[in-house]
């Protein structure tokens, strides 16, 4: 290593960083972005960490925890991943069709009878009825047809998957009644909604809630002490993000985890909390194909399902978008981000070296915020 940057990494605070023969550039440009982001307020705590092949070749925590209280975040610090939560939950089903509880092509109508009776609501045309139901790999790759949180949909359509005090069955019960926005399998339409769908079918085919699912499908080969839908009510070292109302910053009361033992639903891609040590495992998993410390976490012929193009019209596949280069028909790098009311996280493999990098972050929102976060995002990825 250059000791130039051995020298800098020192200078700054970052004497933890892991010593490699490579330090990535992002290490030292995304922590400065972090840090700035800070000392502005835009961010009030964060966790980064960057590895290849299991060893951590950066991490570092930053800021607070809570405000309030004072304390920092550590690499303990459970954060709410938002969307990230779709890469796991896609793993979770994929290890459910590796045992067969399920296929991929199956129509979820198996499972969830009320799916069987879909009606279709397309602008400009009258209602019509669905085809068929949406199959297990539609719901995962968002071309279910099932409502899109992004198209404005009924309100109560939007409460379905926003009431963390009622049970994934209540949700998914109540968005088996709101028409398709088109016929399965037709459309790419980001759908929060058929997340919930997917987890649903997954508690009923395996005959198991989705919390114990993905403990035993991930948590225990990977090893997670932190990772769940369900933070402890008496839980602690739990970042908080920040919202302003009546002119004054207070936490953001709409963070799942706030409910405490009110808190019943798993928004299956929107509402993971996790470290990113814990997070790292599950891209290192993904990076080697769905190997993990030399156990098959996943078969190699589902983890295919990460990497394969899923359509010629958009490129996401279960859980993760895709980046394509140099004519490659299989994807070199798998990304995703998320946002759930001031919780914004980025995991990002690059599978042509296997290197994975993870931030977590709990902001205020407003104020330029959204900014800041694009600019940490875009930093940790720089090359």
């Amino acid at each position: 290593m250059d000791k130039t940057v051995v020298v800098m990494l020192v200078t700054v605070g970052w004497a933890h960083a892991q010593e490699r023969d490579v330090v990535p550039r992002a290490s030292p440009i995304a922590a400065a972005t972090i840090q700035k982001a800070v000392g502005q307020g835009h961010v009030v705590g964060a966790q980064l960490l960057i590895g290849r092949g299991g060893a951590v070749e950066f991490e570092r925590s930053f800021g607070k925890r809570d405000r309030e209280t004072g304390e920092k975040v550590d690499s303990a610090t459970l954060f709410c991943i938002g969307s990230c939560s779709k890469a796991f939950a896609s793993a979770c089903v994929l290890s459910l069709a590796g045992e067969e509880h399920l296929k991929l092509d199956d129509e979820i109508d198996t499972w969830l009878k009320a799916y069987g009776e879909l009606s279709v609501r397309v602008r400009g045309k009258p209602k019509a009825k669905a085809v068929r139901a949406p199959t297990v790999l539609e719901l995962a790759c968002h071309r279910s047809g099932i409502f899109s949180q992004r198209e404005k949909p009924p309100a109560a359509a939007m409460a379905s998957i926003r009431r963390f005090t009622s049970s994934l069955e209540q949700s998914v019960a109540i968005i088996a009644t709101v028409p398709l926005s088109s016929q399965p399998g037709t459309r790419f339409a980001y759908s929060g909604a058929g997340y919930c769908v997917l987890g649903r079918v997954a508690e009923v085919a395996a005959k198991a809630p989705f919390e114990s699912l993905l403990q035993t499908r991930l948590g225990k080969p990977l090893g997670f002490s932190r990772t769940t839908y369900f933070p402890k009510p008496d839980e602690d070292n739990v970042a908080v993000p920040y919202v302003k109302s009546d002119g004054e910053e207070i936490p953001n009361r709409r963070a799942p985890h706030r409910l405490g033992k009110r808190l019943r639903f798993p928004l299956i891609g929107g509402s993971l909390y996790s470290t990113a040590r814990e997070t790292a495992r599950f891209a290192e998993m993904i990076a080697a194909k769905g190997q993990f410390k030399g156990e098959a976490v996943l078969k190699e012929s589902l983890w295919q399902q990460f990497v394969k193009p899923q359509s010629k019209k958009d490129s996401y596949s279960l859980g993760f978008r895709q980046t394509f280069a140099n004519g490659e028909k299989m994807a070199t790098a798998l990304s995703h981000s998320g946002s759930l009311y001031g919780y914004r996280s980025m995991i990002h493999i690059d599978l042509s070296t296997g290197r994975y990098i993870i931030c977590n972050l709990s902001t205020r929102v407003g104020g330029g915020s959204s900014a800041a976060v694009r600019r940490i995002f875009r930093d940790c990825r720089a090359k």
